[in-house]
């Protein structure tokens, strides 16, 4: 009889160990994919092995306009690029919020950056072994010596959906006069499959200096990153820490 009960109360154990770490691995798997970003590093990726993998970017050039306005441009070549408008399309909307939208697809590659009533298509996959860790909105305005008012780029009500959620609003970047702001929004989970990132893009100037203003812009950068641990084995090292503690009970 003792044998019999030391053999079942072992498999009871085993069982028990087992169920305990499929329970933590769906608890790890639901929490991926819940997806969401936030301003705080949430270190699960080693930013040590951070890449630039590609921007969507709107430009501001005046007199003349020869950059294109609109861009997806994919580490250090050009993904996409709007053609460059035979006439400056930036005058009658100066100072006006214009709403912009980017849609990426982690798993497919597909890249839709829409703005101005003009869509850019692309694809970029990043590399197997990276997670997409954070994305770093920036904008960026030169404003000529001597200027009595500075001029002005903002990204306003940057939102950031994660995997079909509801998205979380950011606020809004904005810079006056010559270089950048920017603060990274991390992704708070590796398991991330689709990104949208809305918002509005606003630029002004002074129009005594609209033929001086030249290479004013504004991005959304998307970067990757190895993570620590890999994701992978967390749900294998939870059912050895289950194991391990009930062992140690006995």
């Amino acid at each position: 009889m003792n044998a019999m009960f030391i053999v079942s109360s072992f498999g009871e154990n085993r069982r028990a160990v087992v169920r305990a770490g499929f329970i933590l691995g769906a608890f790890v798997a639901v929490v991926s994919a819940m997806a969401q970003t936030s301003l705080v590093n949430p270190g699960i990726y080693d930013n040590a092995t951070a890449s630039t993998r590609f921007a969507a970017r709107a430009s501001l050039e005046f007199n003349p306009p020869t950059r294109s306005n609109l861009w997806i441009l994919g580490e250090s070549s050009t993904i996409a690029s709007e053609g460059t408008r035979p006439t400056n399309p930036w005058a009658s909307v100066l100072g006006q919020p214009q709403e912009f939208e980017l849609n990426y697809n982690v798993d497919t590659g597909d890249i839709a950056w829409s703005m101005f009533g003009t869509t850019l298509t692309g694809n970029y996959l990043k590399p197997s072994d990276e997670g997409l860790a954070y994305l770093v909105p920036l904008v960026q305005v030169q404003t000529p010596s001597g200027a009595s008012t500075p001029n002005f780029s903002e990204i306003g009500d940057l939102t950031v959906s994660v995997n079909g959620g509801p998205g979380t609003n950011h606020g809004s970047w904005s810079h006056s006069g010559n270089g950048y702001e920017l603060e990274p929004i991390y992704f708070t989970s590796y398991d991330v499959h689709t990104v949208k990132v809305t918002g509005f893009i606003t630029f002004d100037v002074g129009s005594d200096w609209i033929d001086d203003i030249n290479g004013s812009l504004a991005d959304v950068t998307f970067m990757t990153a190895k993570a620590v641990p890999e994701p992978a084995s967390m749900a294998v090292i939870g059912v050895g820490i289950v194991a391990l503690v009930r062992r140690r009970r006995k």
